[in-house]
Formats: C-alpha cells, structure tokens, sequence
C-alpha cells in the first residue's frame, strides 16, 4: 500500500476520533437534550428558539430534542422534570424560565444526578439554590433596572408615583420587585407594589393601581406576561403608561419595553451546553446578558402626549 494511501487512512481515522470527541458518541448514536419550559409566551418561545437553532446548526441529526411545556402549571413542570431527570436516555436538559428550573434542580439534589443542565430566561441562579454537584450552565436575563426606571422618568419627568405588579409566587418576580422599589426610592418617587397569587387577580389588581399611580411597571413575570394583551387594552382605556421588562411584550397599551434579547440568550446557553454533553470535566457557568435593549411605542406615547427627547431616541433599539 502507497505511502499516499496510508495517509490518507489516517487522516479518515483522524477525522471519526476528533468527530467522537466532540459529540462523545460513537456514529450511529444521538444525544437526547429534554427542554422543560415554563409557559407560552413570546420570550420564553424565543428563547427555546434560539436554543434549538444552535444545538440542531452544530449536532445536526446526531440529535434529538423533546419540548415540554408547563402552560404556566407548577404539577406539570414538576412531573416533566421529575421524567427528564430520571430518564436515563436524556443527557442533558435545558430549563426556561425559573419555575422550570427550580422543578429541575428540586428533582437533582441526590448526588448521583449528574447530567448537565442548561437554564435561560431566569433572573437571577442564586435563587434556585442548586446544589454544588449540578452542572449548570445558562444566561441570566437581569433586566437593567437603573436603565428601565431612569428612561421611565426621563419620559415622564413629573411622575410621583409608580406601580410595580408582580406574582408573589415566582420568585424571579419578587426579587426583581424588590430591587424596583429600591431604586425607585432612591429617585424619590413613591413606589407602591400589588402583588397577584393567580391570572385571575389581574383585572382588580391593574384597575386599583391604575388609581393609585402614575404609571406601572412590570417585572420579567410569566403570569402577567400571558395576560400582556389584557394589559395593554386596560392601559388604553386607561391612558395610563405602562412599561414591561421584556422586549417581545411590547405590544398596543405598553409604552415602553425594556430587557434582553431572549433569542440570543437560548442561542448562547447551548453554546456553553454543547461543551458539557461530551466533557464531563468541561467548565460549567452561567452569564449575565451584557446589555438590554430599550423599545418604545412611538404611537401610544404621541396618543399619551409624551414628548421623546432626543437622546432616548438614539439609544432605542426597534422602534415601533
């Protein structure tokens, strides 16, 4: 056998070990990734989005992704990932949003669970408190709560009062509340909380603070991101301005929307997955998106009179 054939033999043999180590599977065999979300809505569904375009770009068919969806149910995502955890078949799964982690973490706290896990769309880790042997990797999704409130004001310079409503049952949402009315205050302007336990509080809780404040304020929180469009029709009957902590919720009746770009933060948390599906000794971290994106409804602060100074319009991202 030529000395050009024999090079060539090893260059094939070559390629299917680098192959092999990165995917850590022999040919033939697929990774298994289960995606728990928390709900339907437009950031978490980009989210997923993201993820998946990145994980399907890089492994191809050497893969197969399973989506369950909690509607927003704690039983259902408890149940989904109890499966996803003991399911020895799945090698990794990737949590949506901080109930959906927090059902995976509470169903990894015997040290034998080892798969990795993938989170996004959660405000802040420390809250899930994951014990040390969980290797996690994922995107915060902080809001800038200095940038959203110090371009509420600018917008309306004469505010005395905000409201901030939140669902007292996830915990991303008190936590973000909490840090709201700090800064708030440090302002000097009022900040009044209205807390909800459920979707069906929303109408009484909004009509009350529409009252009592100037305008409101909305953390990152799945309740009332499925109740957005309920929201916006309030405001508008109201005239009222109402700002949202996620881009993708901006929409009729929201004036302002400030967050991360969800898309991205799936697409960057399955590049820190990948790693881990093949390495057992990878590093495992999460991040907090850089920056957030600032969008207005030009329309409905023209119908609400607010004037938009001129610096605010340089730094608005998508204008609507």
């Amino acid at each position: 056998m030529s000395h050009r054939i024999w090079i060539l033999i090893l260059a094939v043999v070559a390629s299917i070990v680098a192959l092999q180590r990165f995917t850590g599977k022999h040919q033939g065999q697929q990774y298994q990734i289960g995606i728990i979300q928390t709900a339907s809505h437009p950031a978490l569904d980009a989210v997923r989005d993201g993820f998946i375009e990145n994980i399907r770009n890089t492994l191809g068919h050497d893969v197969v992704i399973s989506v369950r969806n909690g509607e927003g149910m704690l039983p259902q995502l408890e149940t989904a990932a109890e499966q996803q955890v003991h399911d020895t078949n799945v090698d990794a799964i990737f949590a949506i949003g901080t109930p959906a982690a927090q059902a995976v973490v509470s169903n990894m706290t015997d040290t034998s669970h080892t798969k990795p896990i993938g989170v996004a769309a959660v405000s802040d880790v420390e809250l899930l408190d994951a014990p040390s042997h969980i290797r996690m990797c994922g995107v915060q999704d902080s809001v800038n709560i200095e940038l959203e409130i110090n371009t509420l004001h600018q917008l309306l310079p004469d505010i005395s009062t905000i409201g901030i409503m939140y669902t007292t049952s996830e915990p991303n949402s008190v936590h973000t509340m909490q840090e709201m009315q700090k800064y708030i205050a440090k302002k000097g302007i009022q900040a009044i909380p209205f807390g909800i336990t459920h979707e069906g509080d929303i109408p009484v809780a909004l009509e009350t603070a529409f009252n009592q404040t100037d305008a409101i304020v909305l953390p990152t929180d799945n309740t009332l991101a499925n109740a957005v469009s309920f929201i916006g029709e309030k405001a508008q009957a109201a005239k009222k301005p109402v700002v949202v902590s996620d881009p993708y919720l901006l929409q009729p009746g929201i004036l302002m929307a400030c967050g991360v770009d969800y898309h991205a933060s799936g697409h960057d948390t399955a590049t820190m997955l990948l790693p881990l599906l093949h390495d057992a000794n990878a590093h495992a971290h999460v991040e907090t998106t850089p920056e957030n994106e600032i969008r207005i409804n030009q329309k409905w602060a023209a119908e609400l009179g607010i004037t938009i100074p001129d610096h605010i319009m340089n730094i608005i991202t998508h204008k609507e």
